[in-house]
């Protein structure tokens, strides 16, 4: 493990990097648990990620220092559980940033948090929420990104930035760019500035207001998206009714 400082924007963030590690969130957990005072932007970052985990137990695959995969301890003041999901909206606008800032094709939130540049993913988003009373104690936030990783074993449709740009990328410039605009966003939600952070997420939002196959109860039903709300359900329109729904309970079909 080497030790080193991002240039974040309000964070005193310390990054801990190690050649492999299982699961950066898991690691994470484990050090917050370990030592309560651990300081909030502690970022625990892998060059070799070897049990990796996206949404609902979905393995996060990548290839030995190809890619960006980190997680990163937030201690957010006063956010209800209720609204936590805000959080994650921060963190897929952070990423989608980042991407957009390299890729030359538009890029979009696919909901919940996973970023998208046309029809092929490009980053997942794990967030694991520690709530206590009717707050959130503290947040690990777990990014997965591919950055130079060509060949996937996967059939979700990946890409990475290099397969998008035919540029190859120093993995610490894009760290750094990501972990500024999660800085950038976080400080928004920290100064309560919902509305920007709400605009932002839906003006994103892949395939708003077109129809796309749901998953809905392990039946396949055709939608329409219409809105995220607060608790992160998604309403869909399914014929002239609408009805939210937690993910998990639809899923898009991809």
């Amino acid at each position: 493990m080497t030790t080193a400082f991002a240039p974040i924007q309000f964070l005193p963030t310390q990054i801990q990097l190690f050649d492999s590690l299982p699961s950066t969130n898991d690691y994470l957990k484990q050090a917050v648990s370990d030592c309560d005072g651990l300081p909030e932007g502690t970022v625990v970052w892998a060059l070799d990620q070897t049990n990796g985990r996206g949404q609902h137990a979905n393995e996060w695959l990548t290839e030995k220092g190809e890619n960006v995969t980190l997680s990163i301890l937030l201690k957010p003041k006063n956010l209800l559980a209720s609204e936590a999901f805000r959080l994650s909206k921060c963190i897929a606008l952070a990423v989608q940033s980042t991407v957009s800032h390299f890729a030359n094709n538009p890029t979009r939130i696919k909901w919940p948090n996973d970023i998208y540049i046309d029809s092929q993913k490009i980053a997942g988003i794990l967030i694991e929420n520690t709530i206590q009373g009717e707050y959130v104690k503290y947040t690990v936030v777990g990014v997965g990104l591919n950055v130079n990783q060509v060949n996937f074993r996967s059939d979700n449709n990946p890409t990475s930035l290099r397969k998008n740009t035919g540029e190859i990328y120093v993995l610490q410039e894009v760290v750094d760019l990501l972990l500024a605009y999660i800085s950038a966003r976080y400080l928004q939600l920290q100064l309560k500035n919902h509305k920007k952070i709400d605009g932002d997420y839906f003006q994103l939002l892949y395939k708003v207001y077109h129809e796309q196959n749901f998953i809905v109860h392990e039946k396949v039903i055709l939608c329409q998206v219409n809105e995220v709300l607060a608790n992160g359900s998604i309403v869909l329109s399914i014929g002239d009714e609408k009805k939210a729904f937690l993910y998990g309970e639809a899923k898009w079909k991809i």
